[in-house]
């Protein structure tokens, strides 16, 4: 089931820094290919994740991770998801709200039918939408 615009924008982070798997620096529980999801908490956002040591959660700045990019890669909202995980909807710069046929992962690619006509878009290029925001834009459409 396809994650919902407000998850799939949540800001994360993928820790770099070394192999799949190992110690991003020493003396840290972070490890390369982790991903750490954003919060805001008093106003401030930060990194959750859970030290295994202390089995304890720990917080990291959003300052911390500008600070390292070395150690932190900043995730585009569809970056090591699965197809699954994708929205069914997506807007694409001004141009309108379209509905997702198939997600090509391998090419970073959504192909959108229009008619007879297959669209490939890139990724990079679409926001997550609903079926709210793509039934007013069919709306908008119709009334042209």
């Amino acid at each position: 089931m396809p994650l919902i615009k407000t998850e799939l924008l949540i800001p994360r982070v993928l820790c770099i820094g070394g192999k799949e798997g190992e110690l991003i620096w020493p003396w840290s529980t972070l490890r390369a290919g982790q991903i750490l999801k954003s919060q805001i908490e008093e106003g401030e956002v930060s990194y959750k994740f859970l030290d295994p040591i202390e089995n304890d959660y720990r917080f990291l700045n959003q300052m911390g991770i500008e600070n390292f990019p070395h150690l932190f890669h900043p995730l585009h909202w569809s970056e090591m998801r699965e197809a699954s995980d994708l929205p069914e909807y997506v807007s694409y710069k001004n141009k309108g709200v379209f509905k997702v046929d198939v997600w090509d992962l391998k090419y970073q690619e959504a192909m959108i039918f229009v008619g007879d006509i297959i669209t490939t878009v890139d990724i990079e290029l679409l926001q997550p939408a609903d079926e709210s925001e793509y039934q007013e834009y069919q709306k908008q459409r119709e009334a042209k």
